[in-house]
């Protein structure tokens, strides 16, 4: 799958959420980039979870951003980070967030980064997380690229800005 059609369609559809909260979703998305090989309904799931989290770790006037570009271990991954500059994670917490139940919010139920983890991994990838508390956090998902199908175009990423 094309995974920057995806995450177009994702963000289109957050794009309403996150002006209400009053951030700042933007798209700089690769083009060209290589195909990957996966379930997109649940790739979907994962992104759209992160992206929500993001959003939902920004204060008014916040911003995220929605990356993808070649990566990982010789370029043989495709990643898909999503950044915000919300409040971050402090680093005991950051061990623990893909445990199955383990929140630090009241309405959640601890279950979406654990369910993300689950997911890319049984597709052969990997998550990244980078957090500095005040500061934001990077959450770089890692799927493997389709070896049947090269990038096409080495232009660099079209920068979108869609304003909350």
């Amino acid at each position: 799958v094309d995974l920057n059609d995806g995450i177009e369609r994702i963000c289109m559809l957050l794009e309403s959420q996150a002006r209400n909260r009053g951030v700042c979703l933007s798209k700089r998305l690769r083009r060209g980039l290589a195909y990957v090989t996966v379930d997109e309904d649940q790739i979907k799931q994962v992104v759209m979870n992160i992206i929500l989290n993001a959003i939902q770790a920004c204060d008014e006037g916040g911003a995220v951003e929605v990356a993808t570009y070649p990566g990982g271990e010789d370029d043989r991954f495709v990643c898909i980070e999503v950044s915000d500059n919300g409040r971050g994670i402090e680093p005991g917490v950051v061990k623990r967030i893909f445990d199955p139940f383990f929140t630090t919010r009241r309405e959640g139920t601890g279950l979406g980064l654990s369910i993300a983890h689950q997911i890319v991994s049984r597709h052969g990838g990997y998550i990244d997380v980078r957090s500095q508390p005040q500061q934001g956090t990077s959450f770089l998902v890692y799927l493997p690229i389709d070896t049947g199908t090269e990038e096409t175009d080495s232009a660099p990423a079209e920068e979108v800005h869609a304003h909350g």
